[in-house]
């Protein structure tokens, strides 16, 4: 399965995962965005004060964890 957790301020608002082994999708050799398309369409039109990309899931207390850490830099 893939999937992914948003979380805003340390609060899931968002959720989603699918039934695919990604094997398509390592294989393909393109940019990681996450502003946009690599194309240069659907850009973000804001600011991304920080974001982290794991290598496993992490739980809903890491990332609460994570976001009080951080969450001064943006006070």
């Amino acid at each position: 399965a893939a999937g992914i957790i948003l979380y805003v301020n340390g609060v899931v608002v968002a959720s989603a995962s699918t039934d695919d082994d990604l094997a398509s999708s390592i294989l393909v050799a393109s940019e990681f965005n996450i502003s946009g398309r690599a194309n240069g369409t659907l850009c973000f039109n804001g600011i991304v004060g920080e974001g982290l990309v794991n290598n496993r899931v992490l739980t809903a207390v890491e990332a609460q964890q994570i976001y009080l850490a951080t969450r001064w830099r943006y006070s």
